[in-house]
């Protein structure tokens, strides 16, 4: 969900008329802390966090996710995305585990993201293009890979439909809309072996300034600010078909408390994957999935709230859809063991 910052005290007061919750967030500042959409089931597809894990699963991956958050709220938070990326010249030879071989050699990767953010008047649209360099650190399968994303991101503010609701809609302030589309880049690398995997990555390089100007007066005034990453997790052998993954999700804008996500995922015979996860002082959620033919993926996932809006509103579900094309067969990259 995007939190950005805001010191007009009419637009708090549109805020409180479709989502108390932010508004009471808008006064403790907590909503300068996160700016970016949260997904739960990000263990699906890291490379929403992370630019760096374009093309390490050497084929052509393409994802999509929709989420619907706090239900219960008029103007609530909806976001989505649709991802591409693929490896361009990697080779598929070398060493070989359980009957398979490991890609080796290095190889460039491109990728790409759509995505939208949406809560109320608010939105954040962002177009991304990634390239990415992998590369092979020992005999192992244990393997390095440098991202970096460059786009564009929107973001605008449009009262429309929500001025019914506001004491005062003469306000020149809540007249018009604002939309201002920016320069934005993200940078990551990601280590993975196929027993674990740790990545760190950093989101709106840019800092690019959210401020407006309607009628002579500022409607906004503040920054996109930096957002980091750092995600880590390893595998376990349970048994012959079935292994673990406990991970962890740590989200950190600096000035602002920490934010981590822990998450255990179950995987049964590569097909079939059951989550759950905590989000601190925020949720709990339950996830699943399947991939059908080794092809169709879908993962459905709903979240608990546990912070102070659980009596206001109902949880958040998230779908997700995936498709793989052009895999090479008996041919693994050491990510498909977490």
């Amino acid at each position: 969900m995007l939190r950005p910052i805001f010191n007009i005290s009419s637009i708090r007061a549109l805020l409180r008329t479709f989502l108390p919750l932010l508004a009471l967030c808008c006064l403790m500042g907590d909503l300068k802390a996160q700016q970016l959409p949260q997904y739960t089931q990000i263990t699906v597809n890291p490379y929403m966090v992370n630019p760096a894990l374009a093309g390490t699963e050497g084929f052509v991956h393409i994802q999509s996710a929709f989420r619907s958050q706090w239900k219960g709220f008029d103007g609530a938070p909806e976001t989505g995305y649709l991802s591409l990326h693929a490896p361009l010249n990697n080779k598929m030879v070398g060493q070989k585990y359980k009957g398979a071989k490991f890609v080796t050699g290095t190889w460039i990767s491109l990728g790409g993201i759509v995505s939208y953010d949406k809560t109320g008047p608010l939105s954040n649209t962002g177009s991304y293009l990634t390239l990415a360099y992998n590369l092979p650190l020992d005999a192992n399968g244990l393997r390095l890979s440098f991202g970096l994303n460059i786009g564009l991101q929107n973001f605008s503010f449009d009262p429309g439909e929500f001025l019914g609701n506001i004491p005062n809609p003469g306000d020149p302030l809540l007249q018009g809309a604002t939309n201002k589309t920016s320069m934005d880049a993200a940078v990551g690398f990601w280590l993975y072996s196929p027993k674990f995997f740790l990545g760190l990555s950093s989101y709106q390089l840019l800092e690019n300034p959210i401020a407006g100007d309607l009628g002579g007066q500022q409607v906004f005034n503040g920054t996109l600010l930096k957002h980091y990453f750092a995600m880590a997790g390893v595998k376990v052998d349970l048994d012959h078909d079935l292994f673990a993954v406990p991970s962890v999700l740590i989200k950190q804008v600096p000035s602002f408390p920490l934010s981590y996500d822990l998450n255990v995922k179950l995987v049964w015979k590569d097909d079939y994957w059951l989550s759950t996860s905590y989000r601190k002082e925020d949720s709990f959620a339950i996830a699943l999935g399947l991939v059908i033919n080794k092809r169709i993926e879908f993962g459905y996932s709903y979240d608990l709230i546990t912070s102070a809006i659980q009596n206001n509103a109902s949880g958040s579900n998230e779908i997700s859809l995936g498709y793989r094309l052009f895999i090479k067969p008996r041919v693994i990259c050491p990510d498909e063991f977490w």
